[in-house]
């Protein structure tokens, strides 16, 4: 009797719940084995790999559910991007520069497509508030670093000025 309560609870778990067979044995403190034999016993067709990651995975393995999931950071080309999937201006595969995204927390709003971040210490992977600085437009932030390399010329002059510089 509790053989056959058994069985029905496992066939019930594999087809109505969807689950797979390991999450069975887990569950049900067996063996992987023991479930599937269990369930081919009962006539039941044993769902292939592919196929049992497009029940457990419907929408994909996206996100959190990656095999590849780093904890939503992902460094390109030097900037820090951020997993964002809710964000308006998010990229195709849901990122978002991490500077922009603290920017946006500190102005309280979504910083339109023409406003630039701008790394004040020029390190791509500060995204300290205290280093950033918003540019309204793309000319106002080449400026910044037009500003900045005529401040380290003057810097640099000054040390070779007073011999510190060699």
């Amino acid at each position: 009797m509790r053989e056959r309560k058994d069985r029905k609870e496992i066939v019930k778990l594999y087809v109505e719940e969807k689950l797979s067979t390991p999450q069975i044995a887990k569950k049900l403190n067996s063996t992987a084995g023991a479930i599937a034999s269990c369930l081919t016993h009962s006539g039941i067709k044993l769902r292939s790999s592919s196929e049992g990651l497009k029940t457990r995975y419907p929408n994909g393995r996206k996100g959190k559910e990656s095999a590849n999931w780093k904890g939503g950071l992902r460094p390109i080309q030097g900037y820090l991007y951020r997993y964002s999937p809710n964000h308006p201006f998010k990229t195709k595969k849901n990122y978002v520069m991490e500077h922009r995204l603290v920017m946006e927390k500190y102005l309280g709003r979504y910083l339109k497509p023409t406003e630039f971040v701008h790394h004040i210490d020029g390190n791509k992977k500060n995204n300290k508030i205290e280093n950033l600085k918003l540019a309204k437009n793309k000319k106002e932030h080449s400026k910044f670093h037009f500003d900045a390399v005529k401040e380290v010329r003057r810097l640099r002059k000054i040390l070779k000025e007073n011999n510190i510089l060699f």
